[in-house]
């Protein structure tokens, strides 16, 4: 019964999760080729990964948070309140889906890894860290522009590289074949 449970809580989060992800998808956007392209070749590449069952897909997920921590590094201190939630949020799914991924092939050594990983992350933001710029160094006109958000949008800045959609496509991949994966096991 526990493991039913686990299983059932696990697939929720993984639905849940790929939702999330088809939205960030959509609101970024189909606005090229290479978008497609890049989402096609994510996805694919996580299934390839995890059909191998190595630990493959355990080093992207750990490529995908250090990108994306160094970035929250860099930009964070531009964003806004509701950049602020969602990239909480999506941090907390990211660690969930560590900690499932860890669990597959080296759940002995989970806790080790969760740590190293969490600490390694640490690190990474600590030593990539932009603090804010004091507005009143400024001319009056940039000071304006900043307030207004206009020169830092950090999402907008995020979404233009071809890296973040074949990102969102490996992590959309991954979420795809633990849910496979989870429907055959069972069969």
């Amino acid at each position: 019964m526990k493991k039913t449970a686990a299983n059932a809580l696990t697939k929720l989060f993984l639905i849940v999760y790929g939702i999330i992800l088809v939205a960030h998808i959509w609101e970024m956007g189909f606005d090229s080729w290479q978008v497609l392209a890049a989402l096609f070749a994510g996805c694919a590449l996580a299934f390839v990964a995890h059909k191998r069952h190595g630990p493959l897909p355990l080093i992207f997920l750990l490529i995908h948070m250090t990108i994306e921590w160094y970035f929250h590094a860099m930009h964070g201190a531009h964003y806004s309140n509701g950049e602020i939630l969602f990239h909480a949020l999506h941090a907390c799914f990211d660690f969930v889906f560590l900690y499932l991924e860890s669990g597959v092939h080296y759940k002995k050594y989970r806790p080790v890894i969760m740590m190293a990983i969490t600490l390694f992350l640490a690190v990474i933001f600590y030593v990539s860290f932009v603090p804010p710029v004091q507005v009143a160094h400024f001319s009056p006109l940039y000071a304006h522009l900043q307030e207004m958000g206009g020169l830092h949008d950090a999402h907008e800045h995020h979404s233009e590289s071809i890296l973040h959609p074949l990102v969102l496509g490996g992590i959309l991949g991954c979420v795809l074949s633990h849910l496979l994966y989870q429907r055959k096991q069972k069969h």
